[in-house]
Formats: C-alpha cells, structure tokens, sequence
C-alpha cells in the first residue's frame, strides 16, 4: 500500500477511534498493524491486492466501536460501506475488506481460505485474536478446544 493511502486511512481510523480505549481504540490498530508488518516481511508472498486489501481491513476493522462495543463489525462495515461510497471509492477490492470487516468478531467458517475475501478474514482475525489472546492464549485455547477454535485460528495445522 502507497504511504499517501496509508495516512488517509490514519485519518479516517482516528476520526471513529480513540487513544483511550487500549482494547479496541488506535493502540490494537497500531498492534494489528505490526503484526501485518511482520507477517508481511520483506518478501511478501501474497499478491500486493490481496496485502492492500488486508492492510485496509486491518485499519478499519473496530471503526464501528464509534456506535457501539455490540455488534461492532456490523456496525464498521456499514460505515466502511458508506467510505467505499464517497471518500474511499477509489478502494481496490473492497468486497474482500467489507467481508473481512463484517465477519472478523466469527472468524473463518472453514479450516482453510477458499478465495481472497476468505484469505482476508482470515488474516485480520488471525492478528485479532493474537493480540486479545496473545499467542499462549490461543495455542491454550486450541489445545483445550480444538473444534470450536479451529475455525478462528487459520493456519493452525489439525
């Protein structure tokens, strides 16, 4: 992603989101964002659409705590909807990041990506989760529960 789309979705994240909040304000976007850097790397082995478009839902992903904690990635993919229609229309792929956005509390139905948008929800729940749980966390919860946190933690071998 070019550094000018970077800092307009600063922007936009610092409009719906405070530095108060630790849990869901632009502390855990500034944390999701280093763990997409590191998973990033320095060579990529993603397509960039698919790093652009996981880099966007990762910016955006808890702008809907500005309505409400309940049913926030409802509430942020009505808004980032509303984004893609004005100010963020130039967006690439924006049907993955809405899916992302909207599914990312559930996570991923499968125990594998089958498309893009699924490779993006998976991603964004994936850094999600790392930073609520930290990673003892969700290797505790995946070894206590394997059925039901199988389906949040891609990439996890079964």
């Amino acid at each position: 992603m070019e550094q000018k789309r970077r800092e307009q979705l600063w922007k936009i994240v610092k409009r719906y989101l405070k530095e108060e909040n630790s849990t869901h304000g632009l502390s855990h976007i500034r944390r999701l964002c280093a763990y997409f850097n590191l998973f990033k790397g320095g060579d990529p082995v993603l397509p960039q659409e698919v790093l652009d478009a996981v880099e966007c839902s990762v910016l955006l992903h808890d702008i809907g705590y500005s309505v409400s904690g309940k049913n926030h990635s409802e509430h942020s993919a009505r808004i980032l909807g509303a984004l893609f229609k004005g100010e963020l229309s130039d967006i690439q792929n924006q049907e993955w990041i809405l899916y992302a956005v909207a599914n990312h509390s559930k996570g991923l139905a499968g125990a594998e990506a089958k498309d893009e948008k699924e490779l993006c929800l998976a991603l964004l729940a994936l850094f999600d989760h790392l930073d609520h749980l930290g990673a003892v966390g969700i290797i505790g919860n995946l070894l206590r529960f394997p059925k039901e946190w199988s389906f949040k933690t891609p990439f996890f071998p079964q």
